[in-house]
């Protein structure tokens, strides 16, 4: 009879191990990669190499990182650049290319994202507290780390002694009864 293995099965044949224990082993390994500054050396060299090429390039002056004077005077871009040989991009440009590059919704893209799941939160949960508490449980779950949870619990007790106005607007009436 084969000894009893601590490993998940996800296909007949697939061993994958739990969270924790990839995590124990992934941490080991790299402990042991640390150790030994030879090895650490020559990982990072033809990371260097690779990487150097794309670090000058990657230098984008902003607008943003100018005095005030040449900002008001070039209207952030709009109206030009400071020095012709070094070509500033404006503001509203680098915003504009966030906002593709990420993927930012506007307003309406929100609601409309959103809403479905505002309206089933509040069917379900009575109160913030109630909603909160399973938002910490399914942190827990899904990431397997005390430390997230506990980052959670301190953002939540931030946003409830804050003075922002979302921390004060009260549960809708009408939620999930017993």
């Amino acid at each position: 009879m084969a000894e009893a293995v601590n490993a998940l099965q996800n296909h007949p044949g697939d061993v994958e191990y739990p969270v924790r224990s990839r995590r124990r082993y992934t941490r080991a390994l790299d402990a042991k990669r640390k150790a030994d500054p030879a090895e650490m050396r020559r990982r990072a060299l033809p990371v260097t190499l690779i990487a150097s090429p794309f670090g000058t390039a990657a230098f984008t002056p902003t607008f943003a990182e100018l005095p005030q004077e040449l900002r008001a005077k070039h209207r952030d871009g709009e109206e030009g650049a400071p020095w012709f040989a070094l070509p500033v991009a404006s503001l509203k440009q680098l915003r504009s290319a966030l906002d593709e590059q990420f993927k930012i919704v506007t307003k309406a893209d929100a609601e409309l994202l959103l809403e479905p799941s505002v309206e089933k939160a509040f069917a379900t949960y009575r109160s913030w507290d109630e909603y909160w508490r399973e938002v910490v449980i399914a942190t827990a779950f899904r990431t397997d780390s005390l430390q997230a949870v506990q980052s959670q619990r301190d953002a939540l007790a931030e946003l409830r002694t804050s003075r922002w106005p979302a921390a004060s607007v009260p549960w809708p009436m009408g939620g999930a009864t017993a």
